[in-house]
C-alpha cells in the first residue's frame, strides 16, 4: 500500500491462486516491460503507478461506503482510501523516478475505483457511457474492470495507460492458469476434482 512518503508495497487480501510473492514478481516483470517501452520510445517516459483492487471480496466496512464519496476526495485523503479501500488492494506499486509519483498514484487509484464502481473500463465509460460519471470522477483511460478485479495505471499516454493495465491483468491471468494446471495435475493435492 502507498504510504505518505510515496513508497509502496503489496497489502491486504490475496486472491486464491496468487500470493504476495507472485504479485510482486509479476510487478518486476511489468517493470522490465515498462522500462523497455520507454527505452524504445513507445511510451513517453518510464514512470507510473499501478493499483490492483479485488472487489469480489467484501470491504471490511459498509461495502458501498467509498461509493458515496467523490472519488477525488477518496484518492487525495490517504486515510480515507486506506480505511475504505485499502483492505481490497491486492497490489500497488510506483514505477520510475519519485517525482510525480504522488500525482500518478492519485490518478491510478481514481481510475481503478471508477472502473470498479461502474464495472466497466474507464475508456468505455468516457466514450460510450458518460451517464455513469459523477462530479469529481476522473475522465482518462487507464482503469479496467475484469471479473471483479479493477486495475488502474497512470503515468504515460492515456491510451497506453489502458494497455499497460491490461498487460498486468493478463500477467496475473497467465500465472493463475499455470498454477491451476499444476495443482490439477498434482495427485497429492485435492484442490481440484
Amino acid at each position: 500500500m502507498s504510504r505518505e512518503d510515496g513508497s509502496s508495497s503489496t497489502v491486504g487480501i490475496q486472491p486464491f491462486f496468487l500470493d504476495e510473492t507472485e504479485l510482486k514478481e509479476l510487478g518486476n516483470v511489468f517493470d522490465i516491460a515498462l522500462r523497455a517501452l520507454a527505452e524504445r520510445e513507445l511510451i513517453n517516459k518510464y514512470a507510473g503507478h499501478l493499483v490492483v483492487l479485488d472487489l469480489t471480496r467484501g470491504f471490511h466496512r459498509d461495502d458501498t461506503a467509498w461509493r458515496n464519496y467523490p472519488l477525488q476526495r477518496v484518492v487525495t485523503e490517504f486515510s480515507l482510501f486506506d480505511d475504505m479501500v485499502g483492505p481490497n488492494v491486492l497490489f500497488e506499486r510506483s514505477f520510475g523516478p519519485p517525482d510525480g509519483t504522488f500525482k500518478y498514484r492519485q490518478i491510478g487509484r481514481a481510475k481503478a475505483l471508477l472502473a470498479g464502481r461502474a464495472h466497466k473500463d474507464t475508456g468505455e465509460i468516457i466514450h460510450l457511457d458518460p451517464l455513469v460519471l459523477l462530479p469529481g470522477d476522473i475522465q482518462f483511460d487507464g482503469g479496467i474492470y475484469r471479473n471483479g478485479i479493477c486495475l488502474g495505471f497512470s503515468g504515460v499516454q492515456r491510451e497506453m495507460d489502458h494497455s499497460l493495465a491490461c498487460v498486468y491483468y493478463e500477467l496475473m491471468q497467465g500465472r493463475a492458469r499455470l498454477k491451476s494446471r499444476a495443482l490439477a495435475a498434482d495427485p497429492e493435492r485435492q484442490e481440484f476434482l
